[in-house]
C-alpha cells in the first residue's frame, strides 16, 4: 500500500500496488476555485480519495472533475462513486466514452479483439471487469488545448497522444512545471507487453514527449505506473521505449525469415522470445506492429491472413 503523497503545494498523488508489484499512481490538483482528479485507477481506491479530500480539507463539491488521460479499466474504475460522493463530472477522450458507460463494450474492444484466439470466459471478464464500479456517463470531452483554471496560477492543460490508445492525454500544470501522464510510455519490465495499438503513433508520441520538455520547461514528469521523473530521466526513458518498439520489429523479421506465419503464430513466438506471458494485450501489440510494417511495405499480410516478409 503506498497512500496518499504530497508532490508539490497543489499535486498530490494517491497510489497503490496491484498485480506483480506494478505501481498505479492517480493525481489530485487542488486550488482555490476547484479541485481536480486526474484518473481514478480501480474501484477499491475510493476511499483513498475520500481520505485525500478529508485530509487536504476539501470539501466533495470542491471536487469538479475527473480528468482522464484514457479509459483503460484501470483508469476508470472509482468514477462512479466519486461522481455519487462529490457531484463531479467526468471528461474524457471522446473515441472511447462508451467504454465509460457499457462495459461489455469496453470488455470486448480491449481483451477481445480477436475472440477466436482469446475465448469469452469467466477469469478474463474478471480481470478486466472485477476492478470497475458502475457503468457512468461522461460529460463533456478533452482534446488538445483543453484548459481548467484551477485558480491562483494552477493551470492545467491537455496534451494529445497516441501509441497505447488511439487518443491519450497528459496534463500539464503550468505553475509547477508538471506534466502528469498515463501510459503514453508503457511498462517495459513486467510480465506481459503492456499493449500499444498504433506504433507510428506512439513513436510520433515519444518525439512530441522530447520537444514539450524544452518548449513546456517541464520540470517534473508523473505516471500512472512509474515513479516521478525529472527531465534527464524522462529522456532516458523515451530512448528505452524506442528501442523497446524496435526489439518487436526485429523479433517479428526475424520469426518470418523461414516461412509465414499466421498471427497467432507470430505472436507466440513473440512472447516466447521476449519471455512474456502470452495474453490480449500483447496481441494487440504484435497486430499493430504487422499493419505498420505492411502499410511500410516491409511485409505482406496475404488474403488468408498468413504473414511473409516481401
Amino acid at each position: 500500500m503506498k497512500g496518499l503523497r504530497k508532490i508539490s503545494d497543489h499535486i498530490y498523488e494517491i497510489g497503490i500496488t496491484i498485480g506483480p508489484d506494478i505501481p498505479l499512481n492517480v493525481y489530485m490538483i487542488n486550488g482555490p476555485k476547484m479541485a481536480v482528479v486526474i484518473d481514478s485507477g480501480i474501484n477499491s481506491m475510493f476511499s483513498d480519495f475520500m481520505h485525500a479530500l478529508s485530509t487536504n480539507n476539501i470539501a466533495g463539491g470542491h471536487l469538479k472533475y475527473i480528468l482522464h488521460t484514457h479509459s483503460h479499466h484501470d483508469h476508470i474504475g472509482s468514477n462512479y462513486q466519486l461522481i455519487e460522493a462529490t457531484g463531479c463530472e467526468v471528461i474524457a477522450p471522446k473515441a472511447y466514452a462508451h467504454w465509460h458507460s457499457d462495459f461489455e463494450k469496453h470488455y470486448q474492444e480491449f481483451a477481445r479483439t480477436f475472440p477466436l484466439i482469446f475465448p469469452d470466459t469467466a477469469e478474463l471478464r474478471d480481470e478486466v471487469l472485477s476492478i470497475l464500479d458502475q457503468p457512468h456517463q461522461v460529460a463533456g470531452y478533452s482534446i488538445e488545448g483543453s484548459k481548467y483554471d484551477l485558480g491562483d496560477e494552477v493551470l492545467l492543460e491537455a496534451f494529445a497522444f497516441s501509441g497505447h490508445m488511439q487518443e491519450e492525454m497528459g496534463w500539464f500544470e503550468h505553475n509547477s512545471k508538471t506534466m502528469i501522464l498515463g501510459d503514453v510510455i508503457t511498462l517495459m519490465d513486467i510480465p506481459f507487453i503492456h499493449g500499444h495499438v498504433d506504433v507510428s503513433g506512439y513513436r510520433s508520441s515519444l518525439r512530441k514527449l522530447s520537444q514539450l520538455i524544452s518548449q513546456l520547461d517541464i520540470q517534473q514528469f508523473l505516471f500512472a505506473h512509474f515513479e516521478p521523473m525529472v527531465p534527464v530521466q524522462m529522456i532516458d526513458l523515451i530512448d528505452q521505449a524506442s528501442k523497446y518498439l524496435d526489439r518487436i520489429d526485429h523479433i517479428i523479421f526475424e520469426s518470418l525469415q523461414s516461412s509465414p506465419l499466421t498471427l497467432k503464430q507470430l505472436w507466440e513466438g513473440v512472447c516466447d522470445r521476449m519471455q512474456k506471458q502470452r495474453e490480449f494485450r500483447s496481441l494487440s501489440t504484435v497486430d499493430a506492429h504487422v499493419k505498420e510494417l505492411n502499410s511500410q511495405g516491409k511485409l505482406n499480410i496475404e488474403e488468408d491472413g498468413m504473414i511473409s516478409m516481401i
